[in-house]
Order: structure tokens, then sequence, then C-alpha cells
């Protein structure tokens, strides 16, 4: 008979019928993932050996130590086939913020649940798909900074309207490029578009973020890097939709 186990707490073999949906989640703005749940039918048995009071005891008792098992946090939920080989699970350390439990609430009166206590529970859990290219989010600017056309600066004496003077007859093209992107398990590549020509104004910037620590995994790997270019023909660049 098939056997659940929530941590060190198992279930008595043929005591629980699980159903499973998944679905996929995306265009929330976090990473592509599954959100499962389980639909857990407990069917708790008191012994034919015990009847009335005794029975309800019996079964509020498994009842009560079922609802502890299911409100520690940090455990695995595995579903065992007859044969003991593995359906399913659910891994705490894999999901993005644990595995959360609908627990029914139950207060027996005397003389009920005289053979079985029949409950539902419901466990939530949101697993994310790494992307192909390992990266959450990517974002890339580029702004274009001059024309080429003269270098014209104003002139303003003390008497008479100002005037434009001419210092040069042609300026260069200058390019602003920034990367801004989050990786889901390391820190993405983030590149300039050119390594020598056009040649890079001053240094590149490139910083690296804190990832964030999710039931004890890291994930969430932000990067950003700032370059400039500059060139005495027109620059022509875009912003890249992938690394």
């Amino acid at each position: 008979m098939s056997i659940l186990r929530y941590g060190g707490y198992t279930h008595a073999a043929g005591e629980c019928r699980v159903s499973i949906l998944p679905s996929l989640s995306f265009g929330d703005g976090g990473p592509p993932r599954i959100r499962t749940q389980w639909v857990i039918e407990v069917d708790m048995v008191a012994p034919s050996s015990l009847s009335g009071a005794a029975a309800t005891a019996y079964l509020t008792a498994r009842f009560l130590q079922m609802q502890a098992a299911y409100t520690k946090l940090g455990y695995n939920l595995i579903y065992e086939c007859p044969a003991g080989t593995l359906a399913q699970q659910i891994l705490w350390n894999t999901t993005l913020d644990g595995i959360k439990f609908d627990l029914p609430s139950v207060n027996p009166k005397d003389g009920e649940w005289a053979t079985n206590l029949i409950v539902t529970i419901r466990a939530n859990a949101e697993i994310p798909l790494a992307p192909p290219n390992g990266i959450v989010s990517w974002q890339e600017d580029v702004t274009l900074i001059g024309d080429g056309g003269p270098d014209v600066v104003w002139s303003a004496p003390i008497r008479g309207k100002p005037r434009a003077i001419q210092l040069r007859e042609c300026t260069t093209y200058k390019v602003a490029h920034s990367v801004n992107a989050v990786g889901l398990t390391a820190y993405p590549r983030i590149a300039p578009y050119f390594r020598s020509r056009p040649p890079l104004i001053g240094e590149p910037v490139i910083r690296q973020g804190s990832a964030t620590n999710i039931n004890g995994v890291f994930r969430n790997f932000p990067v950003s890097g700032q370059w400039q270019y500059e060139s005495d023909t027109p620059l022509i660049l875009a912003p890249r939709s992938f690394a």
C-alpha cells in the first residue's frame, strides 16, 4: 500500500490518497516556476478492539500527532508507491518559500468518530525552473551621445548679444552602455559590445550584489556593468534581449 511521509512523520500504509495538481506560473516578474498542490485525503481508522469514547480518543490523539508534525518547517514531503519505490516528492530546499500546508481543525465530541476519521490536507509549493540561459532578469540600456557635428560654445560679451564660436569642425560619437542582470543559480556573464574598437572611455565598472538565501539555498545573483565608448564614426548599437 502507498505511504506518505513528511519529515519524521509517516502515515499508516494505505491511510492517504494523494492527488497532485501541477501548474506552470509565469509573467509576474519572478523566475519561471511550477506551482503545485497536493490534495491529501487522510482516512484514520481506529482498531477494531476500540469503540465509542475510546475510539474517539484514539483518533483524536492520532489527529493531534499528525497536526503537530505538519506544523514543523524544513522537511520533505514524499509519497511512495506500494512497492516502496518513489512516486512523487517535494524537497523543501528546492522550493522558493517552503511547503505550505492547509490543515483542518477538528474539535471532537463524545460519540463522534466511532470507527474512523477522514480529513483533507492541502500542500502548496512553488518550485523554480532554471531558464535555458540561467538568466532570470536582463535589462540593457544604450544612450547615444553626440552626432559628430561641430563643437560650438557661446561667448557672452559685456555689450551686445551672445554669439556662437566654433571651436572645432567635428566631434566624436559617444555611447553609454549599461547592463543589469540576475542569474538564478550564479552570476550571469555580462560583457561590453566592443573590447578594443572603438576604445572604452575610462575603466569599465562591474558590480555584483548579494544573492538571496531561500530555505538555505542561494538564488537570484544580481550583477551590473557600465561602459562608455567613443569613436570618430557613428556607433549603431541596440539593447540585446539576452546575454
